[in-house]
């Protein structure tokens, strides 16, 4: 599967190709800036590890909200300590 979004300025694209069958499976981040950032994850970070990390990092900041259906964009920010 392969997943394609860019911004309407052009200036954010985001990519994201899953397979069975990756002979050099990883994860990566390029940032086009000064300086330039390219950072490689050997083998990927697990997507339901990845998951659960982020439901855990939600977990103090639901509290405050209202009832009724949220999305993360409802989640108030935090600061971490």
């Amino acid at each position: 599967m392969r997943q394609t979004a860019i911004a309407a300025d052009d200036r954010v694209r985001l990519s994201l190709e899953m397979r069975l069958d990756a002979a050099d499976a990883h994860d990566g981040v390029c940032i086009a800036g000064d300086p330039p950032v390219a950072l490689r994850i050997d083998g990927g970070i697990h997507g339901d590890r990845g998951t659960v990390g982020t439901v855990l990092d939600a977990v103090e900041r639901v509290p405050s909200l209202a009832p009724g259906l949220r999305t993360v964009l409802d989640l108030p920010l935090i600061a971490y300590r």
